[in-house]
């Protein structure tokens, strides 16, 4: 059985001539169930459409930057909260090249009820990068981006 998914979670990378490295693009979102602003991966609700379409429109809207769909990638679709709730989502990999001129004032187009912050951070040093943000900020942390970034780290370590 094929599952459509529900949303998408857009794990961008973010590259530049003007760039030592790559970054990972993540947005800062105040959530009020936890009364902070919490690190996440931009991403959205799929309103009927392919799950990459639905990706590169809530990329637009929610950090005003475009982006390529990762060649070769095959949306597996994840449970959130499976024992709460049925929600799911896809995680789609998008590259964002900084130089493109679509790319160098980007604007973002919010709901009047959103209120987003991009952010983007070096992906070599992701968890670091991440408790800097938070011992600085005082940020929380979406469990999706810190799993992310302990598993680069885990990577990292073993010289996968």
């Amino acid at each position: 059985m094929v599952i459509t998914p529900k949303a998408a979670m857009i794990v961008a990378v973010c590259t530049s001539a003007k760039l030592p490295e790559p970054h990972m693009l993540l947005i800062m979102t105040y959530r009020i169930p936890v009364e902070s602003w919490v690190l996440e991966f931009p991403g959205g609700v799929n309103d009927g459409n392919d799950i990459e379409s639905c990706a590169l429109r809530e990329l637009k809207e929610e950090t005003g930057y475009v982006g390529k769909i990762r060649a070769n990638q095959e949306a597996l679709v994840g449970f959130t909260d499976p024992w709460k709730s049925d929600d799911d989502n896809a995680i789609i990999y998008v590259d964002i090249d900084l130089d493109n001129e679509a790319n160098i004032n980007p604007l973002q187009k919010l709901e009047p009820e959103e209120n987003i912050k991009v952010i983007m951070v070096p992906i070599r040093n992701l968890k670091k990068e991440i408790e800097k943000l938070v011992k600085e900020k005082g940020l929380k942390v979406c469990n999706n981006v810190w799993a992310f970034a302990e598993g680069l780290e885990l990577s990292q370590s073993l010289k996968l």
